[in-house]
Parts: C-alpha cells; structure tokens; sequence
C-alpha cells in the first residue's frame, strides 16, 4: 500500500453568524451555519491551496450580503 496510495487536500471552513430572523424564545434560531469543502488532489499542500481557498470562502461571504468584522 505504500507504493499506491493517494493523497488529497481536504479543507473545510466553518462560518457561523448571527441570524438577524430569529426567533427571541428559540435558541437554535439565533445562529446560522454555513460549510464549504475544498478537495485538491495537489500534493504539495502548501500555503498557496490554503489561501486559494480562503479567497474563495471570502468571495462568497461577500456575495450572500454578509460584511463580517474579521476574518
């Protein structure tokens, strides 16, 4: 298996914000969750993929209306 195996890059980015519709009694309504996966089958695994995928997860945090204070 040494001589066949594969590698991957996997990465996976958690954002959570407040949810301005909530309702005031229900906990669970207070946060929204939202999750992008990026798999690469680039075997370096440097810092390039990272921040590749790290501008794409900003762009699309900035498509849906979204204007965090930091990231």
């Amino acid at each position: 298996m040494h001589w066949h195996s594969y590698h991957i890059t996997i990465l996976m980015h958690i954002t959570w914000k407040r949810n301005p519709n909530a309702i005031s009694d229900d906990e669970d309504s207070k946060t929204m969750m939202r999750y992008h996966f990026y798999i690469s089958d680039e075997k370096t695994h440097d810092s390039y993929l990272v921040q590749h995928c790290l501008l794409l997860h900003w762009e699309d945090i900035m498509k849906s209306g979204f204007t965090p204070e930091a990231h």
